[in-house]
């Protein structure tokens, strides 16, 4: 087994445009939840890719395009700015047309909750199958929330051991058969039961043959299509597994800091005002603002500029073809702010952006 992030490393970069450094991927894979990366996850369509590799470093990244430079994967300009060759454009693409259930991964939105979610499932059918044998064991995970929630959810089952196991084989089982082979396999391999102890995600990419990440990628893609079909369909046509996900599904976007910003806008508060009272900066006031901008339908831009600027800064972006706020800005009056580009692009996915 060996260590790769290249292949996803430059799928990222490249649907940055090259209008991002490579480090912006990397914190995007890192899931650093940064204003410029939020906003880039926006702006570039990277969803999916946010917090898939928590574990990364910076030296990886380095010692990544040191190696793929000497392999002409990647080729750096003058101004220092990589971009993939098409010997690396063609390793990208048939990289994804190897792993179509990559199209499941959705880092952003299920981020933390898959990790929670998969923890739940291995400690349930862990203790299940040692209640069932009468064994004693050391829970496989060690986490004392995820051992409350397991514990309190088996003293409210007024279900026998063996039909709770038979209900979680026939739903998990319904699931995997409709998954590809590779995904099924990792699955089942990493569970443990009371005569076996699943195998961590080093083993079972040495056993197929994957690199670390490659192994993490295909495993983080079947947990997020199961999230994703347990959250879609009905709660009783799954209703086992359903039970381990309900108290996980997302509530806000928001960070709380910025839900904070939101009441006091809405309370009829200048960005001046709130600054003060939250002793914050007034640029991380105006960062809360655009993330508002990103994730809410219904916010209004009319309390920080005109239509007429906004169809301005709309007109500059697309002529610039750029989502580089200094390329745009050049495109722009003196009297137009970065912060009003940022209002602008944050808009770009809305139908009515202005409202």
């Amino acid at each position: 087994m060996n260590f790769d992030i290249s292949p996803i490393l430059f799928k990222v970069h490249q649907l940055n445009q090259g209008q991002r450094s490579i480090y912006s991927s990397y914190h995007v894979l890192k899931g650093n939840k940064t204003m410029q990366t939020i906003q880039d996850l926006h702006l570039f369509n990277l969803k999916p890719f946010f917090g898939l590799l928590p574990f990364i470093t910076r030296s990886e990244v380095e010692e990544s395009i040191k190696k793929n430079s000497e392999k002409n994967i990647i080729q750096t300009d003058e101004h220092n700015v990589i971009s993939l060759t098409d010997k690396g454009a063609l390793m990208v693409e048939e990289y994804w047309n190897d792993h179509p259930y990559f199209a499941s991964l959705n880092g952003y939105s299920y981020s933390q909750m898959d990790i929670i979610f998969w923890n739940r499932c291995l400690l349930l059918i862990q203790s299940l199958t040692s209640i069932k044998n009468q064994k004693k064991f050391n829970p496989i995970i060690q986490d004392w929330k995820i051992q409350a929630f397991i514990k309190v959810y088996l003293m409210n089952q007024n279900q026998s051991v063996d039909s709770l196991l038979h209900a979680i084989y026939e739903e998990i089982h319904s699931f995997l058969v409709r998954c590809e082979p590779i995904q099924a396999s990792i699955f089942v391999a990493l569970l443990t039961s009371s005569n076996s102890v699943g195998l961590t995600l080093n083993q079972v990419a040495e056993r197929e043959d994957l690199t670390k990440v490659e192994a993490t990628l295909i495993h983080k893609a079947t947990i997020h299509q199961l999230i994703s079909e347990l959250l879609i369909h009905d709660q009783n046509t799954i209703s086992i597994l359903n039970r381990l996900l309900k108290d996980l599904q997302k509530k806000s976007e928001l960070t709380v800091s910025t839900q904070k910003t939101k009441s006091l806008l809405e309370n009829g508060l200048s960005i001046k005002d709130i600054s003060k009272k939250r002793q914050l900066k007034s640029a991380t006031i105006l960062d809360h603002i655009v993330e508002l901008a990103l994730v809410d339908p219904h916010f209004s831009l009319k309390k920080f500029m005109t239509l007429e600027e906004y169809l301005m800064i709309q007109k500059a972006i697309k002529q610039s073809k750029s989502h580089k706020l200094k390329d745009i800005k050049e495109a722009l009056p003196v009297a137009v702010d970065y912060f009003l580009i940022r209002l602008v692009l944050a808009r770009k996915d809305f139908t009515n952006g202005f409202i």
